[in-house]
């Protein structure tokens, strides 16, 4: 690389970083301002910057389940794991905020009690009992699966996915009761 297109490149990356700054400052309550300047920061090598962005937009966009997310992408794993507390505080019905929790646990078993709170915070999520599901045997996958259909007997593919590891006789059963709950669908 010459000097010059080094110089341009530096020039480049302070002009971009400006424009940056004043669309935060006149767009504070606008997630995607923090979340574009914070992954601008991040990308041209400056974490630490990206870091403080992106946590300043989770004060100024608390109720943002992206920029919550994206704070827990940009920070450590130990960091992460607080910074989506807060946020399911913040946010205690967004099922982004729960999965990406979960996703943050180390253990099989931590992931199932973020997942199990998740569930107990939305029940109705369809995505949250998947989640589950997955990571359980097939008998805890039964009785999983019986429970959500239960709460949501209009999600069809948690019906389906229960007549699947069901028995012949008692996936029968299961897909008359699923008929019964949805008798408009095919």
């Amino acid at each position: 690389m010459t000097q010059a297109a080094a110089t341009g490149s530096v020039t480049d990356v302070e002009q971009n970083r400006e424009v940056l700054r004043s669309l935060v400052a006149s767009n504070a309550g606008q997630p995607m301002a923090w979340i574009t300047a914070a992954r601008f920061e991040a990308s041209v090598g400056k974490t630490t910057a990206a870091r403080k962005l992106i946590l300043d937009g989770t004060r100024a966009c608390p109720h943002s389940e992206d920029v919550w997310v994206e704070a827990a992408s940009l920070l450590p794993p130990d960091q992460a794991q607080g910074i989506l507390a807060e946020a399911v505080r913040n946010v205690p019905n967004s099922v982004k905020i729960w999965i990406a929790a979960s996703e943050l646990e180390a253990t099989s078993a931590g992931k199932k009690a973020v997942l199990k709170a998740a569930i107990e915070s939305i029940p109705g999520s369809v995505q949250l009992w998947k989640a589950a599901v997955a990571l359980e045997d097939e008998d805890e996958a039964r009785l999983l699966l019986a429970a959500a259909v239960e709460q949501i007997p209009t999600a069809v593919e948690l019906w389906l996915a229960l007549a699947r590891i069901e028995t012949y006789d008692n996936a029968r059963k299961v897909l008359n009761k699923a008929r019964k709950a949805n008798p408009t669908e095919p």
